[in-house]
């Protein structure tokens, strides 16, 4: 079945003149019809796995600040590899993590997930890294 895309452009102008109306609506629907629209939205999920990861994407980065085009954007001038170590990121399942200030929220560069992961454990303190980089030395690394 195949939707009148006039039909569709007459809908959207009457939710965005009537945001409120269409919202406890939809709300509404959904209260009323739960089991369904859990069984809808599963199988959407199903049928679309590569717009479910984009989707999922989109909202990991945004928790950091960050936006999907300005993560691909680092990851093309980083050609694909963690600040840090400068390996490349083969993991296709584990993309390189949007690193960030937790306290100020500035974006900072991609990192790989080891790399994160330490820097993070050291609770993003120089002075804790410096020490510990000194301790490596000091017993032959």
């Amino acid at each position: 079945m195949q939707k009148n895309p006039k039909a569709n452009s007459v809908m959207t102008q009457w939710r965005r003149a009537n945001k409120e109306k269409a919202d406890k609506y939809n709300k509404d629907y959904y209260a009323a019809n739960v089991p369904y629209m859990k069984k809808k939205a599963l199988k959407w999920r199903k049928d679309n796995p590569e717009k479910v990861k984009v989707f999922a994407r989109k909202a990991s980065l945004k928790t950091k600040g960050w936006t999907l085009e300005e993560y691909n954007s680092a990851k093309k001038k980083q050609n694909n590899r963690c600040k840090v170590c400068k390996k490349p990121n083969n993991q296709k399942n584990r993309p390189l993590h949007a690193d960030h200030d937790h306290d100020s929220g500035k974006k900072r560069d991609l990192l790989c997930s080891a790399c994160n992961t330490g820097i993070g454990s050291f609770r993003d303190n120089p002075k804790l890294l410096e020490s510990a980089a000194k301790y490596l030395r000091r017993h032959g690394r």
